[in-house]
């Protein structure tokens, strides 16, 4: 028979067994689990932080079980059922990791409707919480002296909206799931083929919720009901919760990953780009603005800056300076040779070409045509 170790420190006394080794071990995974997903960068998305916060609610609401297993309510009788009311935001909080994972969610003020729920049910449970130490310490001695337990019908009650209210948020988040389906194109439905899997594992999690809480409040009633088949149960649905979450941070990323390389347009597409990006180069001219970055002609192409980049290393061999001066040159060229533009001196050309000093000008000029423009115009007046 396995007997626990009782440690007293001044008049109080707590108890380490086998069930609150691993009540406290499933608190302590679960608040590493929140700090993982919330501290790195990479995974830090408002569906990670609705999963963190879910994940942090079921692990206080393990933390109450160590209280009464460890008989630590004895020392601290307050935290006895303070967490309780936390359930009434798992469903909630369930939903809206659901809707910000499928997209085209945004907080609002409507989404403080979600916390109505959580708010009744600390109203209800206040009573007790504001009972003096003594008495809160006696109704949980007479819970675990007893082998079945003796349920107001008001309790039977607030747990049955309790199951009601998880059972409606997972209908719902289903429902938001399964509607995105066809709906959603390119890149965004490629991160919802990976993150399905993941939803449907957490699906399991909901659905083992509602079935435990309606195990355990008729068994709680049974003759003969041991509270380690409560310890038991309560520690698979932390553990699906926290399976769950180390599932999502892989599954970000993944998605980080396939974000990359979505990013990088293939072959057939790139072409395009170029062709786009010459037409716009010889129509608008965006190359005469000396101080034009990659980020603004990557604007006026309709691109990102990062594609952009890519598309004119990868397929063009040449950076965005030198694309640009590229044709800086070429118009200079054109202007140096053109008799109408024989008042102006060397400089006020290079200006008028997008150049914003002779020093780059001959840079480039030397770079891009193997002469200096000096070179250049003793050679077109040769020719002539």
């Amino acid at each position: 028979m396995y007997i626990p170790s009782v440690h007293k420190r001044g008049d109080n006394v707590f108890t380490v067994n086998f069930w609150s080794v691993l009540l406290l071990y499933g608190v302590c995974q679960g608040i590493v689990l929140a700090g993982v997903l919330l501290s790195r960068r990479e995974t830090r998305t408002l569906a990670n932080v609705f999963l963190a916060a879910l994940v942090v609610v079921v692990s206080l609401n393990l933390l109450s079980y160590v209280v009464v297993a460890t008989d630590l309510y004895r020392a601290w009788p307050h935290l006895i059922v303070l967490f309780q009311p936390l359930l009434f935001m798992i469903g909630p909080l369930y939903f809206l990791h659901t809707k910000s994972v499928v997209g085209g969610y945004r907080p609002g003020y409507s989404d403080l409707l979600h916390v109505g729920p959580f708010a009744l049910a600390l109203v209800f449970r206040f009573p007790f919480l504001m009972l003096p130490a003594p008495e809160k310490i006696g109704a949980i001695d007479a819970y675990k002296a007893l082998d079945s337990v003796a349920i107001p019908l008001v309790y039977y009650f607030y747990f049955a909206l309790h199951v009601l209210q998880t059972l409606v948020y997972a209908v719902a988040a289903r429902r938001s799931l399964s509607a995105v389906g066809a709906k959603t194109p390119g890149r965004a439905k490629q991160e919802l083929e990976v993150l399905v899997p993941w939803m449907r594992f957490s699906h399991l999690f909901l659905g083992y919720w509602v079935a435990t809480l309606l195990v355990l409040t008729f068994l709680a009633a049974a003759p003969g009901f041991a509270h380690e088949v409560d310890y038991a149960l309560v520690l698979i649905q932390s553990f699906i919760v926290h399976a769950a979450g180390y599932v999502g941070i892989a599954a970000s990323g993944r998605i980080r990953s396939r974000r990359v390389s979505s990013s990088q347009p293939d072959s057939a597409s790139s072409k395009v780009l170029v062709q786009r990006l010459a037409a716009l180069m010889q129509e608008r001219k965006p190359y005469l603005d000396p101080d034009l970055t990659l980020a603004a002609l990557a604007n006026q192409v309709g691109l990102s800056g990062h594609v952009l980049s890519h598309v004119l290393n990868r397929h063009l061999g040449l950076s965005f300076s030198d694309y640009v001066n590229r044709h800086r040159v070429g118009e200079a060229q054109k202007r140096l040779v053109d008799p109408s533009n024989k008042h102006l001196t060397v400089l006020g050309i290079a200006l008028d070409s997008g150049f914003s000093s002779k020093a780059s000008f001959n840079r480039a000029f030397k770079k891009h045509t193997g002469s200096t423009p000096s070179q250049f115009i003793r050679t077109v007046t040769i020719a002539l």
